[in-house]
């Protein structure tokens, strides 16, 4: 009995394995925090980028025009 609590007591006072744990539990929720701002703000997103695509087009258009 004397063997099983020593050794549990080192097991609890070996944490080096619990910090592992906690960076990926900490990178997991950061993850999950960027994929939801990234999904509610989607629509938003979209609508710049296809404005800016719009823009070019009329910039490649118009200076196309200009060589000839």
């Amino acid at each position: 009995m004397k063997k099983i609590i020593i050794k549990l007591g080192k097991f609890i006072k070996y944490q080096q394995g619990a910090s592992a744990i906690e960076y990926a539990l900490l990178a997991a929720l950061i993850a999950v925090g960027v994929i939801i701002a990234l999904t509610l703000s989607g629509n938003e997103n979209s609508r710049i980028h296809e404005n800016v695509a719009t823009k070019v087009q009329e910039v490649v258009t118009d200076s196309s025009k200009s060589f000839d």
